[in-house]
């Protein structure tokens, strides 16, 4: 279980709702960012559990994690910092039948990302497309997949 508080975290007045070190961790174009304040505030919080076993040649792990992570904006809205799924879930299992033979196979669960949400018709007179006022408010849908080896 953990929670950290986060402060004088980079806001810009050109983008109010952006958190300025969140901005490229989608590895998107870096925008002129204009007069940076430090009044930027954040919480992340959350809850790790994890266990292992062994029956003889069968071998299995669960893993799960819930955060929370959010940040204050210039507009004294809270959002979601970029990399907050919310909730990670893994399961993993193992039966070895010989030495030289063993059969794996992973499951993983994966809480859908925020995301802002733009304006397509925006894209047509040249305006930024982005709906700034939606800023990480709005969620991709959940992902999970199963691996078989």
């Amino acid at each position: 279980m953990y929670q950290k508080n986060y402060n004088y975290l980079p806001l810009s007045n050109l983008k109010p709702e952006q958190l300025v070190i969140d901005q490229n961790m989608n590895f998107e174009e870096i925008f002129y960012q204009g007069k940076i304040s430090s009044d930027g505030t954040a919480i992340a919080r959350g809850v790790d559990v994890s266990y292992l076993s062994q029956i003889d040649q069968f071998q299995y792990q669960v893993n799960a994690s819930w955060n929370d992570a959010q940040y204050k904006d210039l507009n004294g809205t809270w959002r979601n910092r970029v990399f907050d799924s919310e909730l990670t879930v893994g399961i993993s299992a193992s039966y070895h039948f010989s030495e030289s033979w063993k059969l794996n196979s992973n499951w993983s669960f994966i809480g859908g990302r925020p995301y802002t949400p733009y304006d397509p018709n925006n894209a047509k007179t040249g305006k930024e497309n982005y709906l700034d006022d939606e800023t990480n408010l709005q969620r991709l849908p959940d992902y999970h997949s199963l691996n078989l080896r």
